[in-house]
This record gives structure tokens, C-alpha cells and sequence, in this order.
């Protein structure tokens, strides 16, 4: 399991091959295309798209207070979330 810093993400997602290596790009690709995959207009802050994407790559339950990530998994039904509202 990975966990990513918020830069390598965005550097991943770009494909700056300048400040991400080739292994680390393997490593890091599958939450990074699945984030990158989640529409802005579904979800609007980048970090709200790599938590959603990392909770669907770990098979978990993302606990949150934000109203924009239950809305979104209540759409798509395809990420588990607790709405801590």
C-alpha cells in the first residue's frame, strides 16, 4: 500500500517525468488514474478526488464531514462513505 503526498499526486497525474521516476510512476499509478479519472465538475477540490480514489483502491470506508464526497458516492455508488454530518 502507498500512500501519497498531495505533490507526487499532481506530479503523477501530469506525468512530469522530471520529479517522478519510472518506478515510482508504476507504483503510484492506480490511485492517481483513479482520481484522475473523477470529474472536477463531481468533485471540485483534487484532494477530495485522491481521498475518494484511494478509499476505492484500499476497498475502505472513507469517513468524512464534507457534503460534496456523500453527494458524489450516493451518485456513483462506487465508493463507501460515512457521512459524519
Amino acid at each position: 500500500m502507498l500512500l501519497l503526498d498531495t505533490h507526487t499526486w499532481i506530479w503523477t497525474v501530469e506525468g512530469d517525468t522530471r520529479r517522478i521516476g519510472r518506478r515510482a510512476r508504476q507504483l503510484s499509478a492506480a490511485v492517481a488514474i483513479d482520481a484522475g479519472h473523477i470529474p472536477r465538475t463531481a468533485l471540485a477540490d483534487p484532494r477530495d478526488r485522491l481521498l475518494v480514489a484511494t478509499a476505492r483502491q484500499l476497498d475502505a470506508t472513507l469517513l468524512t464531514g464534507d457534503a460534496a464526497i456523500p453527494g458524489y458516492a450516493l451518485r456513483t455508488r462506487n465508493v463507501r462513505v460515512r457521512d459524519l454530518r
